[in-house]
């Protein structure tokens, strides 16, 4: 988890770092995703990203429950207005829709 350097780090400065993170292992997944361009892309150093984050792994896991809270706030949206009192196949089937739309729309969370 992030060490309490990156708590006390501007939010733009998160931003930035959250964002090239996010880029780049949205395109090349964890094993393809290089540090290196998360630094080049965020404008930090290499021994910055080491003061608020463990290693590559802690990273990703940063960005990953960040992920998951989105995904789930977006579905408890959608089932909040779906109508279970109708069945459950028909709302089921709005909800999978649902959640295949949010990925095309946020792939970031892929």
């Amino acid at each position: 988890m992030p060490t309490g350097t990156w708590e006390r780090l501007p939010e733009e400065r998160r931003a930035a770092v959250t964002g090239a993170a996010e880029d780049e292992f949205s395109r090349n997944g964890f094993s393809g995703g290089s540090l290196n361009v998360i630094v080049r892309e965020a404008g930090i150093s290499k021994g910055s990203l080491f003061q608020y984050f463990d290693d590559k792994v802690d990273l990703w896991t940063y960005l990953a429950e960040r992920a998951t809270e989105r995904i789930r706030v977006a579905m408890e949206k959608e089932i909040e207005g779906l109508p279970w009192d109708t069945g459950f196949f028909g709302p089921f089937r709005q909800l999978a829709r649902a959640w295949v739309d949010h990925f095309r729309e946020h792939p970031r969370d892929r």
